[in-house]
């Protein structure tokens, strides 16, 4: 099916046409996708195949909007992209424990927390206008340029 719009805005009773097929049309990615012409052209069937397998897999009826999206992208129709709802809710706390995740939200602190054997070296860092070299000592801009210009230091 085509749809065509109007000044990239489609009319109301346009967004039917979505609607019936189970996309949330109020939301800011629905609306994105919409303006990129990225729901221009809507495959129904692959839309009930995306359905069809969210709920015999998982038991869950989902948007199809990102899969519309991602089918008008890249030219592939993969039902298994996962929607951001359940990749927020479900998947990510899985894998992440948000109550640590202060700790990791800095980078900044990549070398103190997570320090693999393997792992490059931090040599100098900024953190809110302050400096620090490799051994996190506050340092001032002037011993940040010496270090730079430090034979012995080598950027790759």
């Amino acid at each position: 099916m085509q749809l065509q719009t109007k000044d990239k805005e489609v009319v109301l009773e346009d967004l039917n046409v979505y609607q019936n097929i189970g996309m949330n049309t109020n939301t800011s990615n629905f609306q994105h996708w919409l303006n990129g012409g990225l729901l221009n052209d809507v495959d129904e069937t692959f839309v009930t195949e995306v359905q069809r397998y969210w709920e015999d897999t998982y038991g869950k009826t989902i948007d199809p909007a990102l899969h519309t999206a991602f089918m008008n992208l890249t030219g592939k129709k993969d039902t298994r992209v996962i929607p951001g709802r359940i990749m927020r809710k479900e998947i990510l706390p899985v894998f992440n424990d948000f109550n640590t995740s202060i700790l990791y939200k800095d980078k900044n602190l990549y070398d103190i927390l997570i320090n693999p054997p393997r792992s490059a070296e931090t040599v100098l860092k900024n953190i809110n206008g302050t400096y620090f070299d490799k051994n996190n000592t506050a340092i001032d801009v002037e011993s940040v340029f010496r270090e730079l210009l430090n034979p012995h230091f080598a950027p790759v």
